[in-house]
């Protein structure tokens, strides 16, 4: 179990991230995507992408790229869509790293996107299965607003489906919301609106979110002190103790006496010889 000060210490570097993205708004982009099932057991690829949601928290402005976009500029009926997939998810794709080209500089702030099965890689898989190149953003400019929550929160801080919940809890649940396999299972249904109601209000609502938490005044399930209970806070309580500039005079004041009460003993005992 990581110390009381180890757990502060990752909430506070936290706090700090949050607090320093939402002072530079207009170099913040907010993005979430949606994608084919997961668990799709006929699947020989991996799943495609199918609509990209970016929102500058700066202008408010939110951009959608998706597949069904590309279909429509294309005078692709949507009963021909499917037949064109691997076009239109490329095109969709060449326009959103041409985003992110233009945005080389930003931050990206988005909800557990960080591996090759869902994140920033898997986009990138993506578009080299069509034949592109990628490009890469760096570690640097991506923050990850479900870890962060974690670090000042705790890991219990909501139940399961923790997206879902969080929003729930904070009453900012909307008829527009669809969890992944709604938005997969929605895809294949060919109701592609939906998809993109559902990607762009996750956005706006994950920079309401953010700053929530920079407000202290995101609802939680679990508080930090009740998931680690009586340890933590007789931890934190005894390291407030020693980290208190009183304590410290305390102790520099103990020390200054003792070595003043050697130094006599020591003169007495040379005076006496």
């Amino acid at each position: 179990m990581s110390s009381a000060s180890e757990i502060l210490r990752r909430r506070s570097n936290a706090e700090y991230a949050i607090q320093l993205l939402l002072e530079q708004l207009d170099i913040v982009n907010v993005i979430h995507y949606a994608c084919e099932s997961f668990n799709n057991p006929k699947a020989e690829n991996s799943p495609r992408i199918t609509v990209i949601a970016i929102k500058n928290m700066g202008s408010g402005q939110t951009d959608i790229f998706s597949i069904d976009m590309e279909a429509e500029r294309a005078n692709i009926p949507a009963s021909e869509i499917r037949e064109n997939l691997d076009d239109l998810e490329c095109k969709m794709l060449c326009k959103f790293y041409d985003r992110v080209h233009m945005n080389k500089n930003y931050k990206w702030l988005h909800w557990n996107m960080r591996d090759a099965t869902f994140g920033f890689n898997a986009i990138a898989n993506r578009y080299k299965v069509l034949g592109k190149d990628p490009i890469s953003i760096p570690d640097g400019q991506l923050c990850d607003l479900s870890q962060i929550l974690v670090e000042i929160y705790g890991e219990n801080y909501v139940g399961h489906s923790r997206m879902k919940t969080l929003l729930e809890f904070n009453g900012r649940m909307n008829s527009d919301f669809l969890t992944g396999e709604e938005e997969a299972a929605a895809f294949e249904n060919g109701e592609y609106n939906r998809i993109r109601k559902s990607t762009q209000r996750k956005t706006h609502e994950f920079e309401i979110i953010a700053k929530k938490a920079r407000e202290k005044s995101l609802k939680t399930e679990n508080s930090l002190y009740s998931q680690y209970g009586w340890w933590l806070q007789t931890q934190i309580r005894i390291e407030t103790v020693y980290a208190h500039w009183t304590f410290k005079l305390a102790v520099m004041v103990s020390v200054l006496y003792s070595i003043w009460n050697i130094a006599v003993f020591i003169f007495s005992a040379l005076n006496n010889t």
